[in-house]
């Protein structure tokens, strides 16, 4: 009975010794992290059950396990919540648990469901740590424990565009394109500065700016950058300048009146009845198409001003050689001139019928044609009524009278080159007139206009003053009798007194 009982105790102990040594196998095997007990991440042991979902953390770049991550539970919650202690008002936050084993480190989500309630099938949580790439991803519950892996943060920026440069640029426009940049996970994209400010960020490697104004000038660089952040340096800088179109352009103030409206030219190929004007001065009208097309023409209008010269009365000049394209066939206008006649008009200084034709002067405005562009100045005329050039007279007195078509000018003549001064001018006829006074043989008269328009005028007659000779002879045959008779008088006188004085100193004698 005894060995019995010894047997049956043996046997027991037998038992017992393999199932300690079989629990403590299964214990150096694996722990089993089901049984721990959760704890927050202060350490302290938190209550309210298992956990219902548990996951593993590791760095991919050495699968080594990632402690102190912050796993955040995002949905679902409407199911279960993981209970008051692990609530920060915002977030719901796994607990994190660090058995006795360092390499089997878990997050678990503790779930106080309801009677007959299941944990969901799927959740989804966001896992950050400081030095790591915030990662968002969904589990499913136990007793699944997936393994969740996390890329250590990104610090190393994409390479440096290169090659930026322009492809198109138009007058509110401009292309951009540039060589790839490469990173060491992904370039994520570009950020396109203009002018040192940002503009637009895109995927692409190349940029259509469409916000720009005609004929300014702009600088681009472009910068890549990844996921993480991470932005290269800056690419080569450009500076391009818009083109001009002659629609854009803005005439000098100085034109006015009645010149073309740029901005509504159709076809600036074929520009018809292409006016410019100065208000009150000058107008001209082109009676042929002009080719207003090119930038370089758009340009030169900007500061046509310098091209064309028509703010001064009576005067007009274009710059022909350097505006080629306007010097053509064209109608001018010179407005509020004071001449009292139709005025001369020179080009360049001279009359030339060939450039100018159909001039035609009423009410102060002169208008005539012209065949090509230089200098036009319209000019008074000065005329000696008479006496004409060539003059014959045996008068030594003329009366000089001529018309000066400003009657605003200055007026002086000169006779042998002898000054004889001003003049005096009718304001409303633009007359004047001097007697001279002649001397025998060749005479010389000149008149001399200074008009605001033009050169000073000058005029030239001379002619011949021969005195009448009958008229000397019957002079001088006079005077020669007359002193004949005084003579004989005075002949006759004397003897008569001698006479008289003889007879008495006869008669005195005894």
């Amino acid at each position: 009975m005894n060995q019995t009982r010894a047997g049956i105790y043996f046997i027991i102990l037998v038992f017992a010794f393999f199932g300690l040594l079989f629990s403590q196998t299964r214990k150096e095997e694996k722990p089993s992290t089901i049984a721990q007990t959760p704890s927050n991440e202060h350490g302290k042991v938190l209550a309210g059950g298992s956990p219902c979902y548990q996951i593993f953390i590791k760095d991919i770049s050495n699968n080594n396990n990632v402690a102190d991550a912050s796993v955040i539970l995002n949905s679902p919650r409407s199911s279960f919540n993981l209970g008051p202690y692990q609530n920060d008002g915002n977030s719901w936050k796994f607990a994190y648990n660090i058995p006795l084993d360092k390499s089997y480190q878990w997050w678990g989500g503790v779930c106080p469901l309801a009677s007959g309630v299941s944990a969901a099938p799927v959740a989804n949580v966001t896992i950050s740590k400081s030095g790591y790439e915030t990662k968002t991803t969904s589990i499913q519950p136990l007793p699944t424990k997936p393994v969740i892996k996390i890329d250590p943060a990104d610090t190393e920026a994409p390479s440096t565009p290169t090659n930026l440069k322009t492809t198109s640029v138009k007058p509110t426009s401009a292309t951009l394109s540039w060589t790839a940049s490469t990173d060491n996970k992904a370039v994520a994209g570009y950020k396109i500065f203009r002018d040192n400010v940002l503009i637009y960020t895109t995927t692409a490697t190349s940029f259509t700016d469409s916000s720009l104004k005609a004929d300014k000038k702009y600088s681009y660089f472009v910068k890549a950058y990844d996921a993480a952040g991470n932005f290269s340096s800056a690419s080569n800088t450009i500076t391009i300048t818009t083109t001009l179109t002659i629609e854009d352009v803005s005439l000098p103030k100085i034109f006015g009146g009645s010149t073309t409206n740029l901005a509504k030219i159709s076809d600036a190929k074929k520009v018809q009845n292409l006016t410019i004007e100065v208000k009150d001065k000058n107008k001209i009208v082109w009676n042929e198409t002009v080719d207003l097309s090119s930038q370089d023409t758009a340009n030169k209008f900007k500061s046509l001003d310098k091209y064309i010269k028509a703010e001064q009365l009576g005067v007009l000049e274009l710059d022909s050689k350097t505006l080629n394209v306007l010097n053509k066939k064209a109608s001018v206008t010179m407005f509020n001139l004071p001449f009292i006649s139709t005025p001369k008009v020179l080009v360049d200084g001279k009359e030339d019928p060939e450039t100018v034709s159909d001039i035609n002067y009423a009410d102060g405005n002169l208008t005539f044609n012209t065949t090509h562009f230089t200098k036009f100045e319209a000019v008074p005329t000065l005329t000696i009524i008479e006496p004409q050039n060539g003059f014959e007279t045996n008068e030594p007195l003329v009366t000089l009278r001529g018309i000066v078509g400003d009657p605003q000018a200055t007026v002086s003549a000169s006779l042998n080159n002898e000054d004889l001064g001003a003049l005096k001018v009718a304001t409303q006829s633009g007359q004047f007139s001097k007697r001279l006074t002649l001397t025998e043989g060749n005479n010389t008269i000149v008149i001399m206009a200074n008009s605001l328009f033009g050169a000073t005028l000058s005029a030239t007659i001379s002619g011949t003053y021969t005195p009448d000779n009958r008229l000397v002879w019957v002079l001088s045959a006079a005077g020669i009798g007359l002193i004949g008779a005084t003579i004989v008088a005075g002949v006759y006188y004397w003897y008569k007194r001698n006479k008289a004085r003889t007879t008495q100193s006869e008669t005195k004698s005894p």
